[in-house]
């Protein structure tokens, strides 16, 4: 019986030792398993280190852009200088910010870019990296910066006018102005009527303060991306879709050729060194937005051609910069409003524009049926001549107006009653306190945050 129990304790010793055997072959089985959870563990904790550095980093980017915006509105006084200064200020590469407590004697850091969307003038992009210890993550955000108007101008309001000249109204074989006329001078040394001709309304002297200014002519933009050459051949039709203003350094329509210029739902701006349209070519607006042309040195139109002669009066507006005669004659028509910058201009043979005309020149001529309805033309400098029966519906403000040969002025008010060339952008000479400030601050925009690949 004792050598039994003897035999029994031996057992119990082996399966202990057996259990402590098993017990260590499995903790040291599951060693790598934990160490390798343990270090899964660390780099998801890195990991999602690297977003909050980033966002950090990109929070931290903003709230100084956005003091920079404002700084940059305070020290200037035009919406382009306000949106180059813009540009050349906020533009940054691998700026690094990196005020984060050491990680495992790892200091974290954010490497930040903004950069200015292309075609763009006022658009910008955030992009920033976090970095923890060996983990990266990268997001980005877009943000606009709207140039506010500082001033606005006292309202003026058109006078009740038909003519009004600074200097001299002369009318002669039949003509006829429709509506009141009002000059700077006394009415007896000013208004001369001869050989039928006949002025319905009163004529009345008006103070020099009333007489209005052309707006100031706008600097081209310079930094819009250039784009290649618009040929469109003969009898050919052609679209071209606008997605961002551009430069363009010619468009040439030949004969019996059409071009669709679709500018989508935004308002587009393109530059164009020299337009020409030949005979019976069409040039057509589409799209929600609105197209302002900005033309440098030449632009032309042959007989029965058009610009935007099925579009919406308001939607288009064309600014002339170059010194040449700008001619309109046999049927051309031009649906919008026209500001020639110091271009002498002629409308003959019942060519028309339906859209207000301001320029600088010192020549403005109808002649030959021309027929321009609801417009207000300023010509300051110019003296304004209407011959052989042309016709303008609207108001003529001019330097001099000279009517000959059954030619009409009728009063009626401008169908352009907003936007850069019209009443709305207009001054008087010499008018005191013209300018009232508007307490606005410049428009920041931003879209959400969202995490990129780099």
């Amino acid at each position: 019986m004792m050598k039994r129990l003897k035999h029994e304790h031996g057992f119990a010793l082996v399966g202990v030792l057996l259990v402590i055997v098993l017990v260590t072959t499995i903790g040291l089985a599951l060693m790598p398993l934990a160490n390798n959870s343990l270090k899964s563990s660390q780099m998801n904790e890195e990991h999602q280190s690297a977003f909050y550095i980033a966002e950090a980093g990109m929070n931290m980017k903003m709230a100084e852009i956005e003091e920079q915006i404002y700084g940059v509105y305070e020290d200037t006084s035009s919406e382009l200088d306000f949106y180059n200064k813009l540009a050349s200020e906020l533009v940054i590469t691998d700026y690094r910010y990196d005020e984060f407590e050491k990680v495992k004697n790892v200091k974290p850091f954010a490497l930040i870019d903004v950069k200015k969307v292309e075609g763009t003038k006022n658009q910008f992009e955030i992009i920033s990296t976090g970095h923890s210890n060996k983990q990266s993550r990268t997001i980005s955000l877009s943000f606009s910066a709207d140039w506010e108007e500082k001033f606005k101008k006292i309202p003026y309001e058109l006078p009740d006018l038909a003519v009004f000249v600074k200097n001299n109204l002369e009318l002669d074989n039949n003509a006829t102005i429709k509506g009141n006329v009002g000059t700077l001078k006394s009415v007896e040394q000013s208004i001369y009527l001869g050989n039928n001709a006949k002025i319905t309304g009163n004529k009345v002297e008006k103070e020099k303060e009333s007489f209005p200014e052309l707006p100031e002519f706008p600097v081209y933009p310079d930094d819009f991306p250039k784009e290649p050459n618009i040929v469109v051949k003969k009898n050919n039709k052609e679209k071209y879709e606008i997605n961002y203003s551009q430069l363009i350094s010619e468009i040439h329509l030949s004969n019996n050729s059409t071009l669709t210029f679709d500018v989508g739902k935004s308002d587009k701006e393109i530059v164009v060194n020299q337009l020409h349209v030949g005979n019976n070519g069409k040039i057509h607006v589409k799209g929600k937005g609105k197209l302002t042309i900005y033309i440098k040195d030449e632009m032309s139109f042959d007989n029965n051609s058009a610009l935007n002669d099925n579009g919406e009066l308001n939607d288009l507006n064309v600014f002339y910069q170059g010194n040449n005669r700008v001619e309109f004659s046999n049927n051309v028509i031009i649906n919008g409003s026209l500001y020639a910058k110091s271009a002498n201009i002629i409308l003959s043979n019942n060519g028309g524009i339906y859209g207000n005309i301001f320029t600088g020149g010192a020549h403005v001529t109808f002649e030959n049926n021309s027929l321009n309805n609801s417009q207000l033309i300023l010509a300051p400098n110019a003296q304004v001549t209407l011959s052989n029966n042309s016709k303008v519906k609207g108001r003529v403000f001019a330097k001099n107006t000279i009517l000959g040969n059954n030619s009409s002025i009728i009063f009626d008010t401008p169908l352009v009653i907003d936007g850069p060339i019209s009443a709305e952008n207009l001054g008087a000479s010499d008018r005191e306190d013209s300018l009232v400030e508007t307490g606005a601050t410049p428009t920041v925009k931003k879209t959400p945050v969202r995490e990129v690949e780099k």
